[in-house]
């Protein structure tokens, strides 16, 4: 094609008409795409959620885990260090207060799905 093909095509004034049903054609998409429901939105709530629930597992597998060591002796002075090392917190608090909290973020997660999370 040169130049003057170019030229001949472009000052061609007849007028270009649509292919038949292609009003129509546009027309029904246009109307699908306006009846159609809208999209759906990320599920934020239960996605933090579901992250919160994943860290304090983490956390507290990691609590009962690596807290640990002998009890302190009846002698020692009340420290954060002696707490820590005491029996009692890790046959009973720590593992309560774990079951507490899975128990909370349960509650929350079936709050959210109550409400359309």
């Amino acid at each position: 094609m040169n130049v003057d093909d170019l030229d001949r095509i472009l000052g061609n004034d007849e007028e270009i008409e649509p292919s038949s049903g292609l009003v129509d054609a546009v027309m029904y998409a246009v109307l699908e795409e306006a009846e159609a429901p809208p999209a759906l939105r990320f599920p934020w709530r239960r996605f933090v959620i579901g992250t919160g629930s994943a860290l304090a597992a983490l956390v507290a597998g990691v609590t009962l885990t690596w807290v640990g060591g002998w009890p302190a002796s009846a002698t020692s002075p009340l420290t954060v260090e002696s707490l820590l090392q005491d029996p009692a917190l890790h046959t009973y608090v720590l593992p309560g207060a774990t079951l507490l909290l899975t128990l909370a973020i349960g509650g929350l997660s079936v709050r959210a799905l109550r409400n359309g999370g």
